[in-house]
């Protein structure tokens, strides 16, 4: 955060300013302002106007864009708790950092406030790793896994150092990550398509949500979203920023393929299928790998097999669907209750049961994934058959 970052409050009433004095506080002592309405304070690199806005009509709209213009360059938030989502659109677009709509309350000011005056991403940081988790079939428990494992990144494995790790829920229709992690995010994947036109480094991390497993999380759209609502090209930046950002981005993606799933895939350094080890299941993902194939992407590096239940079934149902799909199957992870009653409880499995078999086997998985970053590889080929 950048030092003693100054913010000016403009039209709250004493209940946010109470609220806004106590998230300073948390988010590192950033010193609050506010100003009458004459002449606004001379722009500062460490400050910011926040507006609370409680009418989002033409008047309050035109209050707004007032401000940004003579504001400008220093960004303004809009507080709106009454703001749908036709009105945030229009917000993001008139030039605002950042939108708090709904309640808010001290906890929630101060993450906003953090991400508000947190420094950019260093431009020349490696590239991190984007992991793209894909579903065999209906029920693999794919998004379950790639929550799970990102938490394993960012704890870190035993004798290594903890990286910095995110989740992009890319499922514009039944994406659940949020329930998942227990979390009401403020915002999500939608604004980030209505905000597609200054997409950055800092919009983008203003979008994200904290989780105390040390996990981002780019929350899924809130409401029944067409696919092709997110551009190709759209997609592909978010990939490039979020790779500029964290060290681990795994990606969830949505059942149904769009104009941009294959593009994701081939941008990748590492594509996990995760299916079940039934007939559905592995005919499901024998669809995937020639759909991969037939697109001239490279296959995926590890196949996973998800809830296989007892020991029998653990050491014969891998072979068999090894033979059928013609690869290895890199990971079986067993069929362990405490998985289902931890993530109902919208808690993670390795956190709420740590030494739990299905624990210990995504423990395992994490290892192999961080092997398979690590051997040398070449780098993940563009789609030129579709260019």
């Amino acid at each position: 955060m950048a030092p003693n970052p100054s913010l000016h409050v403009l039209d709250a009433g004493p209940d946010l300013m109470v609220d806004l004095q106590a998230a300073a506080a948390r988010a590192g002592h950033v010193r609050i302002h506010a100003p009458g309405c004459g002449a606004l304070p001379a722009p500062a690199p460490a400050a910011a106007f926040l507006l609370a806005l409680e009418d989002c009509g033409p008047a309050g709209l035109e209050r707004v864009r007032a401000l940004v213009g003579r504001a400008a360059p220093t960004p303004v938030v809009v507080a709106a708790p009454g703001a749908d989502s036709h009105a945030v659109r229009q917000l993001f677009r008139l030039g605002v950092r950042d939108v708090l709509a709904g309640p808010q309350d001290a906890a929630s000011l101060a993450m906003a406030l953090r991400d508000l005056f947190a420094p950019p991403p260093a431009a020349d940081r490696a590239r991190g790793a984007v992991i793209t988790v894909l579903k065999g079939c209906g029920g693999a428990g794919a998004t379950t896994l790639a929550l799970n494992l990102a938490a394993l990144a960012a704890a870190g494995a035993p004798g290594a150092a903890a990286v910095s790790s995110a989740v992009l829920d890319l499922d514009l229709q039944f994406g659940d990550t949020d329930l998942a992690l227990d979390l009401q995010p403020r915002t999500g994947l939608l604004d980030l398509i209505r905000g597609e036109a200054r997409l950055d480094a800092r919009l983008l991390d203003g979008l994200l949500t904290d989780h105390a497993s040390g996990v981002r999380l780019l929350a899924p759209a809130p409401t029944l979203t067409p696919l092709e609502a997110m551009p190709a090209a759209l997609a592909l930046d978010l990939l490039d920023l979020a790779a500029a950002r964290f060290d681990r981005v795994f990606v969830d993606l949505p059942s149904a393929w769009t104009d941009w799933t294959l593009p994701l895939l081939a941008r990748s350094e590492l594509v996990v299928l995760v299916t079940s080890a039934t007939v559905g299941g592995v005919l499901g993902a024998r669809r995937v790998l020639d759909a991969l194939k037939g697109a001239g992407v490279s296959p995926p590096r590890l196949l996973v097999l998800n809830r296989v239940a007892g020991l029998i079934e653990a050491l014969d149902r891998p072979a068999r669907v090894r033979r059928a799909l013609a690869r290895p199957v890199d990971a079986a992870l067993p069929f362990d209750a405490k998985f289902a009653r931890a993530t109902e409880r919208g808690q993670l499995v390795v956190e709420a049961c740590p030494k739990a078999n299905a624990t210990r086997a995504l423990r395992a998985l994490h290892a192999a994934l961080e092997a398979k970053l690590a051997a040398p590889s070449p780098a993940p080929a563009l789609l030129e058959a579709a260019e």
